[in-house]
C-alpha cells in the first residue's frame, strides 16, 4: 500500500495532443521529495506527460491503494478535477482525498460546492501541510492550511499554511519521481525555482492571494548546487528558472557571478523595468542567460495602468542590447480586459510592431481570463454579480489550433487555447478575443529554437 499518490490532474485533453508539451510539475515534485525525506512512500502520476485518461487514473489508483491522494487543480481544469475527485472517492472511499493548487487556495469553497467528496483543500504552499496529512492518516489534522467540508459548511474562514521562508532548507526536487526523458524530449532543460512570490500586484495575477506579499528566496550557492546535481545525474546543461519574476530575485547578481564559465545556460521571466541598464544585460549574457520573457501585457497606456504594468521608455531602449548579446526575448500580452476598446487593441498591435523593430524575438498573446484571487476577477464579480461566479470560472478549450499547417504556429495556438466561457468585455465575445490572439500570434515566429 502506498502512503501518498500525487496527481498532476489532466485538462480537457485526455489524449496525446495535450502531452506534446508537458511542463514539469515542480510543486508536486517538492511535496513528493519532502514526503520521501520523511520516509513516506509516494508516487507522482503526471497525466500531462503520459496522456492518462480518467480510466487510467482510476485503474492506477486502484492498483496502488494509496492512503492519501492529492489532486492539483487550476481554474481551467476545475470541472475535470471535480469529476475525477468524485470518481476516485467512489472507488476508494477510505482514502483521504485532498485538492491543492492555485484554484484551491483562491476558492476552496468552489471545490466543496462541486466535489463534496473531497476531504480537504490545501490552502497555500503544500510541503508541510501534505506531510501533516500523511502523518495523521486516517485522521485529518486541524492545522492552518487545511480547509475541510466541515469548515465550508460552518462558513469558517480559510487559513493559510505557514509560509516557507527558508527555501534553502528544502531538499532539491527529486526528479526520479518523473519520467525525465518525456520532458527533455520537448526541451533539453529542467526546472529550478530560485524564489517564491512577487512584489507586484498585477490585476490579472493571483500570486499575492496564493503566497502573500514579498519574496522568499534561495541563496545563489544553493541554486548552483542544484544545477550541478541535475547536471551530474541527467547531463543537462540548460535550465528554466520557474520564478514568477526572476529579475526580482535579490541573489541574481551573485548567481550570475558564480555561473560565469560553468557552461550552464538558463532562461526565465520577469519585468523589463527590473533590468539594471546595459550593464545588467551584459551581466546576464556573461552568466549564460539565453532567453528572457517579459510581461508587457498591453500596448495601450490606459490598459497598462489598469493592469499595473507600465514599461518605461528607458527599459524599452534596452531591447536591442539583448539581441546584440545573444539573449532571445519574448513578450507576453493579454487582450480582452473588460474596459478594453478597439483603440486599445490597435495600440497593442502598433506596439507589437515597435517591439519587433527593437529586437523582440517572439510574442505570446493570451485572451484575458478572470482567475479567482485577482483584481480582474473581483472587478468581474462586482460588475456581473456573485450569481455569475460559476460562469466566470468556466473555461473551454478550442480545437482550431489543429488546422494550422505551420508547426510553430500550430504549437502556439494549441498551447494558449483556453478561453473564458463568459463574455467579460461588452465589445468582444470570447471568440472575437480568440480571433485577435490568432491574428497577432502568427505574425511572430521565434527566430531560433531551444
Amino acid at each position: 500500500m502506498l502512503d501518498c499518490l500525487l496527481i498532476n490532474s489532466p485538462n480537457e485533453f485526455y489524449s496525446a495532443d495535450y502531452s506534446a508539451d508537458p511542463k514539469v510539475p515542480l510543486g508536486l515534485l517538492y511535496i513528493a521529495t519532502v514526503l520521501k525525506a520523511h520516509k513516506w512512500s509516494v508516487q507522482i502520476l503526471d497525466c500531462h506527460a503520459n496522456a492518462y485518461t480518467k480510466a487510467d487514473v482510476l485503474r492506477i489508483s486502484q492498483e496502488l491503494q494509496p492512503n492519501v491522494i492529492g489532486l492539483s487543480i487550476t481554474t481551467p481544469n476545475r470541472r475535470v478535477v471535480f469529476d475525477l475527485a468524485t470518481s476516485i472517492k467512489s472507488n476508494l472511499p477510505n482514502c483521504a482525498l485532498i485538492v491543492g493548487g492555485p484554484h484551491a487556495t483562491s476558492m476552496p469553497e468552489d471545490v466543496f460546492s462541486h466535489a463534496p467528496s473531497v476531504d480537504a483543500v490545501v490552502v497555500g504552499e503544500g510541503e508541510s501541510t501534505v506531510l501533516k496529512i500523511v502523518e495523521s492518516f486516517p485522521a485529518m489534522p486541524r492545522v492552518d492550511g487545511i480547509y475541510t467540508l466541515e469548515d465550508f459548511r460552518a462558513c469558517r474562514a480559510k487559513t493559510y499554511s505557514t509560509r516557507l521562508l527558508d527555501l534553502d532548507g528544502l531538499p532539491f526536487p527529486d526528479y526520479s519521481f518523473l519520467d525525465v526523458d518525456k520532458y527533455l524530449s520537448v526541451a533539453p532543460e529542467l526546472y529550478i525555482s530560485c524564489s517564491r512570490g512577487c512584489i507586484y500586484d498585477c490585476a490579472f495575477c493571483s500570486i499575492r492571494t496564493l503566497l502573500g506579499k514579498g519574496l522568499a528566496n534561495r541563496s545563489a550557492s544553493n541554486v548552483i548546487a542544484e544545477m550541478r546535481s541535475l547536471h551530474s545525474r541527467y547531463g543537462v546543461t540548460q535550465f528554466y528558472f520557474y520564478d514568477d519574476d526572476l529579475l526580482l530575485w535579490p541573489n541574481l547578481g551573485e548567481f550570475s557571478t558564480l555561473n560565469v564559465g560553468s557552461g550552464n545556460r538558463w532562461s526565465g521571466q520577469g519585468t523589463l523595468n527590473d533590468v539594471h541598464g546595459y550593464a545588467g544585460v551584459a551581466a546576464l549574457a556573461a552568466a549564460h542567460c539565453w532567453r528572457l520573457s517579459f510581461g508587457f501585457e498591453s500596448g495601450s497606456r490606459r490598459m497598462q495602468k489598469y493592469v499595473a504594468k507600465v514599461i518605461k521608455e528607458r527599459s524599452l531602449a534596452l531591447l536591442p542590447s539583448f539581441a546584440s548579446r545573444g539573449i532571445q526575448t519574448r513578450g507576453y500580452f493579454i487582450v480582452g480586459f473588460p474596459q478594453e476598446e478597439v483603440d486599445d487593441v490597435v495600440d497593442t498591435m502598433l506596439y507589437l510592431r515597435r517591439l519587433r523593430a527593437l529586437g523582440l524575438n517572439d510574442i505570446s498573446v493570451f485572451p484575458a481570463r478572470p482567475y479567482p484571487g485577482t483584481r480582474f476577477f473581483e472587478h468581474c464579480v462586482r460588475t456581473f454579480g456573485v450569481e455569475r461566479i460559476d460562469e466566470l470560472l468556466d473555461f473551454h478549450y478550442v480545437a482550431d489550433w489543429s488546422l494550422e499547417d505551420h508547426d510553430i504556429l500550430r504549437e502556439k495556438l494549441r498551447r494558449y487555447n483556453t478561453l473564458p466561457s463568459f463574455q467579460v468585455n461588452p465589445l468582444f465575445t470570447p471568440q472575437q478575443v480568440r480571433g485577435l490572439t490568432t491574428l497577432a500570434n502568427p505574425r511572430w515566429t521565434p527566430k531560433t529554437g531551444h
